[in-house]
């Protein structure tokens, strides 16, 4: 999958981000990652926050409610799907981490307007601001 025991650190960080950015919607599992690039995997995510600001798990959970956010905007199909479809586990663990991210009990999609999107948009930027 990812083995390159000798590019230098910033690369590999690099290089896993764009893979977590091209197979976010697959069970990544940040350990497997780390074995398969041959690395410590506290050491990794210590240098994964230098380089990008926020630790792998918290990166990947971005991507994913990016794309959620995405498809709720664009698409018809239901939530549970689209949960599923963007490599979340199942519909209760979408759920408590959206809670988590957007402060909101469950999705509220007549109320996705541009106006929520851009708080969703502007709760993600400050979310990951404050994590660092």
């Amino acid at each position: 999958m990812l083995l390159m025991p000798d590019f230098p650190m910033r690369d590999r960080i690099f290089t896993v981000q764009y893979y977590i950015d091209a197979n976010y919607k697959t069970d990544l599992k940040v350990s497997q990652i780390c074995e398969d690039i041959h690395i410590n995997p506290s050491h990794f995510s210590r240098m994964f926050k230098t380089y990008i600001g926020m630790s792998p798990k918290q990166y990947l959970t971005q991507v994913r409610l990016r794309s959620v956010k995405r498809d709720l905007l664009m698409t018809n199909r239901s939530i549970t799907d689209i949960a599923l479809d963007n490599g979340f586990v199942d519909v209760n663990n979408f759920t408590r981490i959206f809670r988590k991210s957007f402060g909101l009990t469950e999705v509220p999609r007549c109320l996705l307007t541009k106006k929520v999107m851009w708080l969703f948009n502007r709760r993600i930027r400050i979310h990951s601001k404050s994590e660092k």
